[in-house]
C-alpha cells in the first residue's frame, strides 16, 4: 500500500523519507528513490505494473539522482522500456489521427 507522508517527522515516524534517513540500509532504502513519502515500489505493485512498465517508473523516479551525470541516461531507459511495451502490447490498437 502506498504510504502519505506525515506533517510532523519524529523518530517513530514511518515515512520512507525518515526511514532512509535513519537506515544507512541500501538495500531497502537507497536514497535515490527517498526523494517523497511513496516508494517506486510501493507504487509499482499497487499499479500491479508490468515487468516493462515498472521499470520505466524506476527510472523516472530516479532519474539524475542515483547520479547527477545520468539524468538523460535515466530518461532514454524509460522511454526505451515504455517503447518496448508499446511495441509488443499495443500491436493491434487502433492508431488516433
Amino acid at each position: 500500500m502506498i504510504k502519505e507522508i506525515s506533517s510532523e517527522h519524529n523518530d517513530s515516524c514511518p515515512c520512507n523519507i525518515c526511514l532512509a534517513k535513519k537506515s544507512n540500509d541500501i538495500i531497502n532504502w537507497p536514497k535515490h528513490y527517498n526523494s517523497s513519502s511513496i516508494q517506486p515500489i510501493d507504487a509499482i505493485e499497487a499499479w500491479k505494473l508490468d515487468f516493462r512498465l515498472a521499470n520505466a517508473v524506476k527510472y523516472i523516479a530516479r532519474a539524475g539522482k542515483k547520479d547527477p551525470k545520468k539524468l538523460k541516461e535515466d530518461l532514454e531507459k524509460a522511454i526505451w522500456y515504455i517503447q518496448r511495451y508499446i511495441d509488443k502490447e499495443c500491436k493491434n490498437d487502433e492508431k488516433s489521427n
